[in-house]
């Protein structure tokens, strides 16, 4: 786990910015519920659902999460990692090649649950110019394809209606945090199997010499 990302998310789930945490009150939760996404699009909480006495609701602690999500930058949280993932590794293969879908939060029938794309699945997409880094444009989530595990998603602001991989994603719903992981691992793997691979060719494509020619030498 990169190590920056790690405490940025380690410092999120212990302590909640002060203004987030101030800002979320349970009256103020009490007039979002009807408003908030299906149970199963709505961040991950380790709290029962019934809290003890004392302990912060879990209705609370969804929208701290919610909130605390909403304000990191995709982008800038990769550039804290050193990330510059372009559209293509040097093996030629896309990003998405090398996704790990061990990093999912969700089912791909979890993201696109009819509810779900009723109320408006909000994410962030990465958008590639023709030379540089990606930036990430808001939009929503209307439809995909489970066997080739690609979302569509209509960018905002009239953007148009895109078609992406997994890794290229990320939903509001899901820990940015980890997601910076999924894509930093994808993008340290490329190379890996790159030079791997390289390698191999080069091995199997070289003339072997005889060991008794090596020693008589």
């Amino acid at each position: 786990m990169p190590p920056k990302a790690e405490a940025a998310a380690a410092a999120a789930t212990a302590a909640p910015p002060a203004e987030a945490a101030a800002a979320v009150t349970e009256v103020e939760v009490e007039a979002e519920v009807e408003m908030a996404m299906p149970a199963a699009l709505e961040p991950k909480v380790m709290a029962p659902f019934d809290t003890p006495a004392g302990d912060v609701p879990r209705r609370v602690q969804i929208e701290r999460k919610k909130r605390l999500y909403a304000s990191q930058d995709i982008g800038e949280l990769l550039q804290a990692e050193g990330v510059n993932t372009f559209l293509h590794q040097p093996s030629g293969l896309e990003l998405s090649y090398f996704d790990d879908r061990e990093y999912d939060s969700r089912t791909f029938d979890e993201w696109t649950l009819p509810e779900a794309l009723e109320q408006g699945v909000r994410c962030k997409v990465a958008v590639y110019p023709e030379r540089g880094v990606p930036t990430w444009e808001a939009g929503l989530l209307v439809g995909g394809d489970a066997q080739a595990h690609h979302f569509t998603v209509q960018l905002s602001g009239g953007g148009g209606v895109v078609t992406v991989p997994r890794v290229d994603v990320c939903f509001d719903a899901e820990d940015p945090f980890q997601f910076v992981r999924r894509r930093v691992s994808s993008d340290q793997t490329g190379p890996l199997e790159h030079n791997s691979s390289h390698r191999s060719h080069v091995n199997s494509g070289s003339p072997q010499i005889p060991v008794s020619c090596l020693s008589s030498r």
